[in-house]
């Protein structure tokens, strides 16, 4: 892609972060969080003749990208590069006749063709609250997990431009619990065993801070984004009630985005799938900067009404639609969807455009280079007349 650009690409981020509008509205490809599916990843690849060479990673239980070819990320022109927490020294992944493994936290997982699946829950059959507490995580602060840190942060920082991401080290409290005990379990914990989700949740909640002491402690004055996740939504709805969520998770949300902002001046990034409108104010509660995925589709997730409820209080990353545009669209679908995004959430800054949640295998290669090429094609600031006229047809609708 072409660098006409005012701004490097970390000043660009802060800026667009800041709520203020730099060059060009920032890019992203995610990273553990929002990325792409090993499958629509090595499709882009060997589409974009980049088969040999060049470093990446999959995550080795999701079955998603972490790490990009550098190659792929500079093609885009993507203004983020993230760090990672390793595994514990003490893990060993070991699949056995049957598919299934058991990763890291004790969830036992099968691959699906797509995802590593869970097919059981290391807590589904504790009893009570000493049966929670006897469960053990890997140690937080085994030093196997900052291995080449230090120095990988120092070089982004010093040798390059790129904004840092500290990238999802710490589990998602809801989705977490219910995968320790359950999908079926968790929610009638919340709402009935409140001593056995309480006991869950502080163990959960301790662990993720013992984990982002140990990250930030290296990371904390180089980076410019923590990211944290928890799934809270579905398509159509939250997936427990505002007050729920408020009387159960928000306090422990809180406390672990209290702890982060102690350590480090990064704005935290939350993402969710699905529908989260009714917890918009809950998250901005919790400290949240930065809110992921904006899943267009999912009921409320409307960008005019986040942008103008939302806009300065929170910024955006994401918004292309997965579900029906980019697996099934014309070029000129794609290219009116990534207008509509800008148009409504670019103005004033506080928009990082990316895809809204993983690349899906479904979704060509030649529609994800359509996307970033009309990103660049349409993410100028100031932003054009034909745009603020699309922006207002929009609004006409």
């Amino acid at each position: 892609m072409i660098d006409n650009n005012k701004y490097n690409h970390r000043q660009r981020a802060v800026i667009a972060l800041n709520h203020k509008e730099p060059d060009r509205v920032p890019r992203d490809l995610g990273g553990r969080v929002s990325s792409m599916m090993e499958s629509s990843y090595k499709a882009l690849k060997k589409y974009l003749n980049l088969n040999k060479c060049g470093y990446d990673t999959i995550n080795d239980d999701w079955f998603t990208v972490e790490e990009f070819d550098e190659r792929v990320l500079k093609l885009f022109d993507i203004d983020f590069r993230r760090v990672f927490l390793k595994a514990s020294s003490e893990y060993e992944k070991i699949v056995r006749e049957d598919g299934t493994w058991v990763d890291e936290l004790g969830f036992t997982r099968r691959f699906s063709g797509i995802y590593g699946e869970m097919v059981d829950h290391p807590l589904r059959r504790a009893k009570d609250s000493e049966d929670i507490k006897k469960f053990k995580f890997y140690d937080a602060y085994d030093p196997a997990r900052i291995e080449g840190l230090k120095e990988r942060v120092k070089y982004l920082y010093n040798k390059t431009d790129y904004a840092i991401v500290v990238a999802g080290a710490a589990g998602g409290l809801l989705e977490t619990c219910n995968w320790m005990r359950g999908f079926d379990q968790f929610p009638i914990d919340l709402m009935l065993n409140k001593k056995i989700a309480h006991t869950l949740l502080n163990k959960l909640t301790t662990y993720n801070i013992e984990l982002m002491d140990v990250f930030l402690d290296i990371v904390g004055p180089y980076i410019q984004v923590v990211e944290m996740q928890d799934d809270i939504g579905g398509q159509s709805n939250l997936l427990i009630s505002p007050e729920l969520y408020r009387e159960m998770i928000l306090p422990y949300y809180k406390k672990e985005l209290d702890f982060i902002k102690s350590k480090t001046n990064a704005k935290i990034f939350h993402h969710s799938c699905g529908s989260v409108i009714q917890a918009a104010d809950l998250l901005l509660e919790a400290g949240v900067d930065i809110l992921n995925s904006l899943q267009p589709r999912a009921a409320g997730m409307d960008t005019t009404f986040l942008k103008d409820q939302f806009g300065e209080k929170l910024c955006f990353h994401g918004g292309i639609d997965i579900q029906e545009v980019m697996p099934n669209g014309t070029l000129k679908d794609i290219e009116d969807e990534v207008k509509r995004r800008i148009a409504i959430y670019a103005p004033g800054g506080g928009y990082i455009i990316c895809a809204a949640h993983c690349i899906q295998e479904d979704v060509s290669p030649k529609n994800v280079v359509a996307m970033y090429k009309y990103a660049e094609k349409w993410g100028n600031y100031p932003i054009n007349q034909e745009l603020v006229n699309f922006r207002k047809k929009i609004l006409l609708e």
